[in-house]
């Protein structure tokens, strides 16, 4: 923008040459305005990094850090300096080759080029050449903040295929209660049975934690393998109690799930897989009654378990990746300390919440209880989806900034341009050419600038997102839907760009301008 800026100055530059300045006082003065435009420029980064850290200590670190008090984010002084030097080099440095090149003394033929006011085809080129460069830059930095913005809205957004608000989700204080194993089996079963007799509860199943799809450091292997090698590493383990299934709503494909016998401290070893495992036991999946082991982080020991049903994937509403899933029954040696309740329509589960509790100390006094949250709540409230959520909006954020540069960019280097060929159009429109024909000749440069910027940009986000490809979810580097949202947003952007100066230079008046100097 200073280099074009620069070019339409130049017979105010050769003007003051010609009055006696100095190259020297020339210079001065380009660099002096260059150096303004720094300052100003790094006092309002500064002021946007000061409200960007109190935003990260009001709304982010609460989120993220609820366990330390000590955790703040502020402006660091050596971050600072080297980003206003930065800031400032640059400018300067873009300054002064217009300085140097305006301040060269050739006074006459700068005055003699036709009133100093139609663009050389040499300084037209660089100026299509920056409008180019500066869609290209653009469109990379639009594409990698809708492919982020995506991916994480993909990591927050609910799985359609669980239910998850009509999942009422009930954690218990089990430890604090005390009773042996006995009694604590003849209570929890009682709990049970008085909630699922409700008649707002579909199903009532339990667990010793809760659970919904991520994965763990647990190894599982196939016992007695002659490789040797697990079938899933970072796999998931999750003790299931009566009636988790149908309360979860994970469906049975083969086999069967647990029973009471199951249940039994002295009953085979057991397990239930899903899907994903069955097919890296066998192709067809079909492994009802191979034997598998599990450990912890490197070595599958513990076992063998023999797998009497396979169930549907439960997709992870942590982190979105596909981890094998394991159900070994809950033996209960003391309560079990997480109930989920199925509740039959979702607008009860409001009303609900209380009554639970209210039914729990009717059954005993002694039981207490946490909490009680939908799964939808839980699911919202963890880490990965508040990081996923504050990605999209930095993400958003970003593509809305380089939007805004762009549309300003484009719109500061065109109006440049049309108003150094005020005489050129006023010529054309003298010669016969009519509103529409100059609005349609500008609007077709700008097309062929911005298909062409489009097309380079485009070629370097989709490097970037392929190198960064790991920090997608859910999305391809190569994303349809996010490259025609770039070539739309930005074709928009800077056709809209070019038509407020294409517009200005078609109400152009051909005698005023042929008259002009």
């Amino acid at each position: 923008m200073l280099i074009v800026q620069g070019a339409a100055r130049q017979r105010e530059i050769a003007t003051r040459l010609a009055l006696g300045g100095s190259r020297w006082c020339i210079i001065r003065q380009l660099l002096i305005e260059s150096l303004l435009l720094a300052l100003l420029g790094g006092v309002f980064g500064v002021l946007l990094a000061f409200w960007g850290t109190r935003i990260v200590n009001i709304w982010v670190i609460p989120h993220f850090y609820r366990h330390t008090t000590t955790f703040r984010c502020g402006l660091s002084l050596w971050v600072l300096a080297g980003t206003l030097g930065l800031c400032l080099i640059t400018t300067l440095l873009f300054g002064l080759k217009p300085a140097l090149r305006l301040s060269k003394r050739d006074i006459v033929s700068e005055l003699k080029a036709s009133g100093g006011r139609v663009l050389g085809s040499l300084r037209r080129k660089r100026s299509a050449v920056s409008v180019t460069g500066q869609i290209a830059l653009s469109a990379t930095l639009i594409l990698i903040a809708i492919l982020l913005t995506r991916s994480a809205m993909e990591i927050a957004k609910p799985e359609a295929r669980v239910s998850l608000e009509d999942k009422l989700i009930v954690h218990l204080d089990s430890a604090s209660v005390g009773y042996d194993t006995v009694k604590a089996r003849r209570i929890g079963e009682a709990l049970a049975d008085h909630l699922a007799s409700l008649p707002e509860v579909k199903a009532l199943g339990t667990s010793s934690k809760v659970f919904y799809g991520g994965g763990g450091p647990i190894v599982i292997g196939e016992y007695r393998s002659e490789s040797g090698k697990p079938l899933a590493r970072n796999a998931a383990l999750a003790w299931a109690g009566r009636d988790y299934f149908t309360a979860m709503e994970i469906p049975l494909l083969q086999g069967r799930l647990f029973n009471q016998q199951d249940y039994a401290p002295d009953a085979e070893e057991v397990m239930i897989i899903d899907e994903s495992l069955a097919r890296k036991l066998r192709p067809d999946g079909n492994a009802l009654g191979c034997f598998i082991q599990w450990g912890l982080f490197t070595k599958a020991e513990d076992g063998p378990f023999r797998i009497v049903g396979i169930v549907a994937h439960l997709p992870n509403l942590e982190d979105g990746q596909v981890h094998a899933q394991v159900y070994v029954p809950h033996k209960p040696g003391r309560l079990p300390p997480i109930l989920y309740l199925h509740v039959a329509n979702k607008g009860m589960v409001d009303g609900l919440r209380q009554r639970v509790i209210t039914e729990i100390h009717t059954v005993d006094a002694r039981i207490s209880v946490k909490w009680v949250k939908t799964l939808a709540q839980i699911h919202d409230n963890h880490n990965s989806v508040k990081t996923a959520r504050s990605g999209a909006w930095l993400g958003l954020a970003a593509g809305v900034t380089a939007l805004f540069l762009a549309a300003l960019g484009i719109y500061a280097i065109k109006g440049h341009m049309l108003a150094a060929r005020t005489s050129e159009i006023g010529i054309r429109m003298a010669l016969g050419a009519t509103h529409g024909s100059v609005m349609g000749m500008i609007l077709c440069e700008g097309l062929v600038m911005t298909m062409v910027g489009l097309i380079v940009g485009l070629g370097l986000g989709l490097g970037v997102a392929k190198v960064a490809a790991g920090l997608l979810y859910g999305i391809s580097p190569v994303d349809p839907v996010s490259i025609i949202a770039t070539v739309f947003i930005l074709g928009i952007t800077s056709l809209l760009a070019s038509y407020i100066p294409a517009r200005r230079a078609a109400k152009i008046d051909p005698m005023k301008a042929l008259r002009y100097e």
